[in-house]
């Protein structure tokens, strides 16, 4: 849906509002079917201390997407004022070549949470899940990380070209960066399961 709307509109001489209106249609185009296929209709529900319940688990989750955001967008500002526009460009392209090596942990974390949730107070069953789970991952995520670190130079000059050389040295640092976290990488979702939110804002603030 996104490419459906945006295309055409960014044809037609929309402009940037072409992205805008587009990721808003994608957004709302998911959302209609997961109401229209969900086994649960909407309707508002009174529940005695759910207000409290969703605000102690909610705000370290808002909190820690807050600070992703910060995370980026301060070097990001920082970047393009003492380098120039062409340092946001490097950013955002390392950013997109490092997020292959999640693809693989997103797959696993996502498909696994509903049986987390499901064992959450049995801590033997959450380590095994853990363990197994972070094997998986590893074998992907860990060697594209490392790969892209290594062949870096050859990627940038081959794809983008010599002007592009700049981003070279930050693709290796993140990329390296992205090996090492997928070491653990699923430990959000287990707390999640486990309500134990708070841990997740700690985590973004040391970040």
């Amino acid at each position: 849906v996104m490419f459906l709307v945006t295309i055409p509109l960014a044809a037609a001489g929309v402009g940037f509002w072409s992205l805008v209106i587009g990721s808003i249609a994608g957004v709302v185009a998911g959302a209609a079917v997961a109401v229209a296929f969900s086994p649960y209709k909407l309707r508002l529900r009174y529940e005695r201390g759910a207000v409290k319940e969703y605000t102690s688990f909610s705000w370290p989750v808002l909190a820690s997407a807050l600070m992703a955001v910060v995370t980026f967008q301060v070097p990001a500002a920082i970047a393009s004022r003492s380098i120039g526009p062409a340092a946001i460009g490097a950013i955002t392209l390392t950013a997109q070549i490092t997020q292959y090596t999640r693809r693989v942990d997103q797959v696993v974390t996502h498909a696994l949470y509903p049986a987390i949730c499901a064992v959450k107070d049995q801590r033997d069953l959450l380590y095994e899940s853990f363990s197994k789970s972070n094997r998986l991952a590893v074998l992907w995520g860990f060697p594209v990380g490392v790969g892209v670190a290594l062949f870096a130079d050859e990627l940038v000059a081959l794809l983008l070209g010599a002007q592009w050389e700049l981003a070279v040295p930050l693709i290796q640092v993140l990329g390296l960066a992205a090996a090492v976290d997928q070491i653990g990488f699923n430990w959000t979702a287990f707390a999640r399961a486990r309500g134990e939110t708070r841990i997740l804002a700690v985590q973004a603030v040391l970040v």
